[in-house]
């Protein structure tokens, strides 16, 4: 995997307590290299053709972000996202904050660690990290 690719491994210091929050059933972005549970989707095997339920971690390909927030606020799931911090997207103010109220939309939960994680696969990202939580479960 070159590290132009846009397939990252989760550090182990931002899942595991993410997994011990949240105890999550699949990884709905992953590879059959870089997963990090034992119910996983990957390019080959789309969480697209799915219903997701329960409760899921995703760590989605950074240059297509949109469909994968888009298909969540569809889900009666918990969705639990890592992804780059710019609330200059069209897909931060369509999917997670609502720009009338200014704070998340509705069953929205954001977090912003402190400094930047290294995915161990790549360079350094040039962003910080933000975890958006996406709870539709009825």
């Amino acid at each position: 995997m070159s590290k132009s690719s846009d397939e990252r491994e989760t550090p182990n210091d931002l899942f595991i307590p993410l997994f011990r929050e949240f105890h999550f059933e699949r990884d709905l972005a992953a590879s059959d290299e870089l997963h990090k549970l034992t119910t996983y989707y990957t390019k080959e095997n789309s969480a697209f053709k799915y219903q997701w339920t329960g409760s899921n971690f995703c760590n989605p390909p950074y240059s297509d972000i949109k469909p994968w927030l888009r298909y969540a606020t569809q889900q009666k799931a918990l969705v639990v996202f890592i992804l780059p911090c710019d609330t200059s997207t069209q897909w931060f103010h369509k999917y997670l904050w609502d720009k009338i109220n200014h704070k998340p939309r509705t069953n929205v939960q954001l977090r912003f660690p402190e400094g930047r994680y290294k995915f161990s696969n790549t360079n350094s990202p040039k962003f910080a990290t933000i975890i958006a939580i996406i709870d539709n479960r009825v």
